[in-house]
């Protein structure tokens, strides 16, 4: 199966270890990196492996499109901000979208959780309470801390109200490996016009759809 890895959305002076990790990644037989900033862009390119846009690089229209195909890009990932309406563009690229997942909400230089604790006490769990006692999982990489929606998107029964789509991407974060499957085949199902899942029975600890009905001005 071919695999692409994915590029940590803060970098913050590490790009020299995340380039020898990318090149190793290369060797070991990747075949693209997720790009969520312009900074992966120039590792990329400096490593020589194909670069597909992730949701951090904001695209929202057609003009963003044909920029990043000049810059090399070989995909882009729509911005989640986006509504069904505003996805009616057309892309020189491959276009995707963000179809189920645990959105990052913000991305902390500090952990919140390391600074209570220290990273050598803080379990893998870390979570976040918002006033209404919700909890929003803190996910750490490469010396940055994402804070991820607390409800994941689900749009396994949407997809026939989505524009035509060259890819749909299931992003999965904190999902153990039965939720992964559950999810895989759920959104399989649905794309083959089997039955699936109800979006209440999938996620029981509640589900959004994003902005796909409202969008941005």
């Amino acid at each position: 199966r071919k695999v692409a890895v994915e590029i940590p959305r803060g970098l913050f002076s590490n790009e020299s270890a995340v380039a020898a990790c990318l090149t190793q990644a290369k060797e070991a037989g990747a075949v693209a990196a997720i790009c969520h900033n312009v900074g992966a862009l120039v590792l990329c390119r400096s490593v020589g492996l194909p670069m597909i846009g992730g949701f951090g690089l904001h695209v929202t229209n057609s003009e963003t499109c044909a920029e990043h195909e000049r810059g090399g890009l070989v995909a882009v990932t729509a911005s989640p901000e986006l509504s069904a309406r505003q996805l009616r563009f057309s892309s020189p690229l491959p276009l995707g979208m963000i179809a189920y997942g645990r959105l990052p909400l913000m991305l902390l230089r500090n952990c919140p959780a390391s600074a209570a604790k220290g990273c050598r006490d803080c379990k893998q769990d870390r979570t976040l309470i918002d006033r209404k006692g919700v909890a929003f999982p803190l996910m750490c990489q490469n010396g940055c801390a994402d804070l991820l929606n607390s409800v994941p998107i689900w749009l396994a029964d949407k997809l026939g109200e989505l524009p035509p789509l060259d890819f749909l991407t299931l992003y999965m974060t904190d999902e153990t490996p039965d939720r992964v499957a559950a999810v895989v085949a759920d959104y399989a199902a649905a794309l083959r016009g089997d039955r699936y899942r109800r979006a209440d029975d999938a996620c029981r600890d509640g589900f959004t759809r994003g902005l796909l009905f409202k969008g941005v001005e």
